[in-house]
This record gives C-alpha cells, structure tokens and sequence, in this order.
C-alpha cells in the first residue's frame, strides 16, 4: 500500500501474517514521485514533460497553506482593524486632484512648501484604528486606505476636523468631493477637450500688504497700503488670466531684469532671455505679446552695444511693484513662483494691523 504524505510517497507494510491491517507500521521508505507514476500507471513519465503528480503539487503551490495566507474574514474569522499606509498609486491619486492646496473650505496653505517638501497631512474621513475619529468597524483594513476615506489637509485643518460633533462623516465627503471637483475637471478637460484652464485655477490676491511693507521698508500705514492694494488689484485680475506658461515666461524677465531707466520697472535682454528659456523665436513672440496686451511689458531702446531689450512697466503711480516683489523673495526666502506660477499672493499679508507713524517721520515708498 502507497500513500502520500509531506509531498513524498511512501510504503507501508502489515505486520506479518496480518492481511487485514490491523496496525499498519510505517516503514520510511520514500519513493521518487517517477517511481510512483511507474508503479501505478506502467509507464514512465516522457522525458521534457511534468508528470501528473508535479503538476498536481504545482497547483497545490498557489493555494495559502497557512491561516495567515488566507483572505480577511475567510470562514468567518475576523480581521484586526491595523493601520495600513496608502498605496503609490492612492497618493498620487489624492495629490492630483487636490491642486496642491488643502481640502478645507477656504484655506489657500499648500501642501507642498517654496522647497518642494510636503508639510500637508494625509486625513482620514473614518478612523484608520479603534479609538480614532469617526471609525467604522464595519469596513475593512484595505478599504480604510482607499482614496474614497483619504483626503489632504493642512495640519491645523486636520486638528480641526478631529471634532466629531462638528465635522461628520458625510460634511467631510462632501468637503472633499466640493474641493477635488475643480482639480478632477482640469485633468477630465486635458482628456477629452481644449479648456480654458485659466478660469479652473484658485488665484489668492492679497488683502493687506502689511508684510511686503514690513519686508521691504516701506513704513506705511494700512490706509496708504489699502490706497496701493487699490492700485494693485486691477493688474493682478489681469495677470491671473494669463496661461501657466506666458507666467512662467514673465517670472524669468522678472528675475534676470536689472533697474532700468526711467519710466520702465525693470529691463532685461531678449537674447538673454531667449538663451536662459530655450524657447523658440516664434513662442518668443507670442509671450511678448501676450504679456504686452496684458499692459506688462513695455518697448525701451537697445542699450549701449546694441541689443534688444523688453522693458517691465512701473504701475500708471511710478510703483515698481515687480522689482520690490523680487526684492521681497529674496530677503524672505521665498520662490518668485509661488506668486507667479501658483498665484498665491497671500504671502505678502500679515495679520497684525500697522500703526499709522506720525505724519513727519512717514517714509515714501518710492
């Protein structure tokens, strides 16, 4: 008598003159699983071809053996709740459609700072473990880490949302479906049509001026900065509706610019210009243009040897607004693209209100 057993086969042997097996004693003689297709089928397996029984134990390979191989809730056994981090692809999927921006209503912080370091939170909508905030027994540890109970949020908004009265389970879905729409649109229109993008974006203007004033050394109070806010607005609208590129475009004339003459902000040499993008002649001109439509840009004379030069127009009350923004990113250590490419004025506010100086001792801005 054969029978297999861990995978090998073996003989078992009756006790003598005992034909009915009354005791079988196990005799550790294993058999090669080629002997055991020879033995009960008459014919050797042929060379370059699996026999039957590796092909059985083949299969057997792919099965779980062990509890902790088999699906959760297998047999009706429950699953742990365990915290598990979310996949690449759910990351990238939530960073996508948040826009770089936190998901509460209203906030402008992004979750990637002027360093290309993320200082975002990974939230959940329904607790990732026992004891947390809105959990649910009910789902599962895979479904806890999907993008559906996923969303981005800065660390105060995060604090915040904690408060379970408040901030429910269906506010916090609809808060993330209401923020995530804007940015699912512009990635639905590069699919299917040409969309104006310009109007998908979230530009944040400033309100108050009060820190470019502190940076800069203006020494304003907040009417006179409220009186250049005024002035300011109107050019930013305009700048807002520029494409990402064309922005992109005018953030090098803005960095490579050097004080001009008079009348004009800043002046920088188109070949330079030309050179430090490595854009075409034709692209060239059509971000000249678009910029110079936009009231930006300004014609100026060659300089002294001869070469092109495109100016940076002073606002209509002689502010170089341009070159003082440049001036406030560097002393803060800020990246010009946060304003030009992001849109995210709201750097240079403060929150603290100016006291007026007395009328003697007020600096001029200019």
């Amino acid at each position: 008598m054969y029978v297999v057993a861990r995978k090998r086969v073996l003989r078992l042997r009756a006790p003598p003159g005992d034909r009915n097996l009354p005791g079988l004693r196990l005799l550790i003689a294993p058999l090669p699983a080629q002997d055991f297709e020879r033995r009960f089928t008459g014919a050797a397996p042929q060379r370059g071809t699996a026999c039957p029984s590796l092909a059985k134990r083949q299969s057997r390979a792919t099965k779980p053996k062990l509890w902790r191989d088999l699906p959760p809730h297998f047999n009706g056994m429950p699953e742990v709740p365990k915290r598990l981090a979310p996949s690449r692809d759910t990351l990238r999927e939530l960073y996508l459609k948040s826009g770089n921006r936190c998901a509460f209503p209203g906030c402008s912080r992004l979750l990637f700072n002027e360093k290309g370091i993320f200082v975002g939170q990974v939230c959940h909508i329904e607790a990732a473990e026992p004891g947390g905030e809105r959990f649910n027994a009910s789902q599962t540890n895979e479904e806890r880490r999907q993008p559906s109970n996923l969303m981005l949020m800065c660390y105060d908004h995060h604090v915040e949302t904690n408060d379970e009265a408040v901030f429910t389970v269906p506010r916090l879905r609809q808060m993330k479906v209401d923020h995530e729409r804007i940015f699912s649109d512009v990635v639905g229109a590069i699919q299917k049509t040409v969309a104006d993008l310009t109007e998908l974006a979230a530009p944040v203007p400033p309100t108050n001026l009060r820190r470019m004033n502190k940076i800069v050394g203006w020494g304003l109070s907040d009417p006179e900065l409220s009186e250049n806010l005024q002035e300011l607005l109107p050019v930013l609208e305009r700048f807002f509706k520029l494409p990402l590129s064309t922005r992109q475009f005018f953030r090098v004339l803005v960095s490579r610019g050097h004080r001009a003459r008079w009348g004009v902000d800043l002046e920088a040499s188109v070949h330079d210009v030309m050179q430090a993008t490595t854009v075409s002649d034709e692209d060239t001109r059509g971000f000249f243009s678009a910029l110079d439509r936009c009231g930006l840009l300004t014609d100026v004379e060659p300089d002294d040897f001869g070469t092109e030069q495109v100016g940076i127009k002073e606002l209509n009350s002689g502010w170089t607004f341009w070159s003082e923004l440049r001036t406030f990113c560097e002393t803060t250590g800020l990246s010009l693209a946060l304003m030009t490419d992001s849109l995210d004025f709201s750097h240079l506010d403060q929150d603290d209100p100016v006291e007026a100086p007395p009328s003697d001792s007020r600096i001029a801005r200019h």
